[in-house]
């Protein structure tokens, strides 16, 4: 009795991993629109404690601007490289930091929607995750 069991258990393991997956009807929904990014320091380093950032996203172009460096705009030209993924490059670099991140990466950087829902989605790129929401 406890084969089957188990046997039950392993195929609907397999099965809720498959379905976590998005599809790429999924992601298109977030190819255009406006959303919202929350970053937080928890580090207790800095002089923030969270950071909101807005996406305006026309398929192609992305504009994100900052409440908490209201100075700070920046345009990325968007590539979709597969139904889910993306590469974003920076089209007006200020500091030598950005300067430096597009000598890196002169093709943009890799972003991957690893989950996607009605009401946002998780990106993954840099080695890190970050929801982004729709704004309402």
């Amino acid at each position: 009795m406890r084969m089957p069991i188990r046997t039950a258990l392993l195929i609907l393991v397999f099965y809720s991993c498959g379905v976590t997956k998005p599809l790429p009807q999924d992601c298109s929904g977030f190819r255009t629109g406006r959303f919202i990014l929350k970053i937080y320091n928890e580090s207790g380093m800095g002089h923030w404690n969270k950071l909101t950032y807005y996406v305006t996203r026309a398929d192609t172009l992305e504009i994100v601007t900052s409440t908490h460096f209201t100075q700070d705009t920046s345009i990325y030209r968007i590539t979709w490289t597969g139904p889910c993924e993306y590469k974003s490059l920076l089209l007006n670099p200020k500091i030598e930091l950005d300067s430096f991140l597009l000598q890196q990466n002169p093709t943009g950087t890799s972003h991957k929607i690893v989950k996607a829902t009605d009401d946002y989605f998780i990106v993954k790129n840099y080695g890190r995750k970050d929801t982004i929401w729709k704004a309402r």
